[in-house]
């Protein structure tokens, strides 16, 4: 013969299966959102990149058909190729960020810290972004000072750091005109390292300080037409900083141009 269980404590397992049962709806519940808004964002990338991809690969589609008939005057080939190369560069920068972009936001991305001399590879990237500069009759500088007490020699994932400030300083070159000049200015500290790209450029507007670091967004969406630029340039290099342990932020020059500030951590 077994005793009835006493009604007080009936009640009380009633209780904790049903505080269980909601606790499990609810974390069910909230997987479900999350994996909607991955498919969400799946499906804007999506989108996204069938839409920017369509113009260049159908100006290389319709040229190299035209080349292919044999239809196309000596004198205009070329012009011809030229397109199709520059277009086919498009599609490949569109395709680039998008994988960069796929990576970063994967739950399994984690960064590659190696040992390096940051002064070292700052000097480097001198030399790169120089040239670019001089392509476009920009005047650049850079200046580094270095306050660190300790070892020169510090860990960061230096591949993720040099495509932020690639991406950085291609922004700066997009919207700075001939004659005007970019700045690249580093404080090295023991704690971190603060990097202010300054530009006489057009500013920002304060839609695009609103939006700069928002996923797809182009400031002038006539000229990420013709350049292939993604909007996702800046979206990469927040996330990239903010992996580091930093912040970035975009604010505007006196009196014109742009300024982009952000900081990263060494990686023990």
């Amino acid at each position: 013969f077994t005793a009835a269980s006493p009604p007080s404590e009936s009640i009380s397992c009633f209780i904790i299966f049903a505080i269980a049962a909601l606790i499990l709806s609810k974390q069910t519940y909230k997987i479900y959102e999350e994996r909607e808004a991955l498919e969400k964002q799946r499906q804007e990338m999506t989108n996204a990149l069938a839409h920017d991809l369509k113009t260049p690969l159908t100006i290389v589609n319709t040229y190299s058909e035209a080349l292919a008939d044999g239809v196309v005057k000596e004198e205009k080939l070329k012009d011809y190729i030229e397109v199709i190369k520059r277009n086919n560069e498009r599609a490949l920068i569109l395709l680039n960020d998008m994988n960069k972009l796929s990576n970063i936001e994967n739950p399994s991305f984690v960064l590659e810290p190696i040992e390096v001399n940051i002064v070292e590879f700052l000097k480097l990237k001198q030399d790169d972004y120089e040239l670019l500069c001089e392509e476009k009759s920009i005047n650049f500088k850079m200046d580094i000072w270095d306050l660190r007490e300790k070892s020169f020699v510090a860990k960061f994932d230096i591949h993720a750091l040099e495509q932020v400030l690639d991406n950085c300083i291609s922004n700066s070159i997009r919207y700075t005109e001939k004659g005007e000049s970019i700045e690249l200015n580093i404080l090295c500290r023991d704690e971190e390292i603060e990097f202010s790209i300054i530009d006489t450029g057009r500013g920002f507007s304060n839609e695009d300080l609103k939006n700069i670091f928002n996923k797809f967004y182009k400031r002038d969406k006539s000229r990420s037409f013709t350049d292939g630029h993604s909007g996702l340039g800046m979206y990469i290099s927040k996330t990239i900083v903010e992996k580091h342990g930093g912040s970035i932020e975009a604010l505007n020059n006196e009196p014109k141009g742009a300024i982009i500030k952000f900081n990263i951590k060494a990686i023990n």
